[in-house]
């Protein structure tokens, strides 16, 4: 993320919590105990990365180089225990990154759907020799 900030290139990205290990932002699991729209966040300010660790369904982690968190925004979620939908607060960068997340995302779907199968032995050797 470094990178691409100083080749100006705006980007943002999931992380897995395993890349977070030196971060002090709360862990996925006692995040997972709070409310719906509780958030956590963490500023480097040497390079300009913001970390945000969102509860959502499950909990999410998005680091970005070049938005904010605020203005929070209204999103419309299904509520288990009202058994109807519900606005909760979504903070800005999750609706940026929903609204232009595809391309990638689309790619990688399909190159797992339609997966060229490649067998590592070559069973028909035996039978030429």
């Amino acid at each position: 993320m470094k990178v691409l900030r100083e080749n100006g290139f705006r980007a943002t990205a999931t992380i897995r919590d395993n890349r977070l290990k030196k971060c002090s932002v709360d862990s996925a699991k006692t995040m997972a105990k709070y409310d719906r729209v509780t958030y956590d966040f963490r500023f480097e300010k040497h390079n300009e990365l913001l970390l945000v660790r969102w509860v959502d369904n499950n909990v999410v982690s998005i680091i970005i180089n070049y938005d904010k968190i605020v203005p929070l925004h209204q999103a419309r979620r299904w509520s288990k225990a009202k058994k109807e939908p519900v606005q909760i607060q979504q903070p800005n960068l999750y609706r940026s990154y929903n609204s232009r997340m595809g391309g990638v995302d689309l790619s990688e779907q399909s190159v797992n759907t339609y997966r060229v199968g490649i067998r590592g032995k070559k069973r028909w050797w035996v039978l030429f020799t």
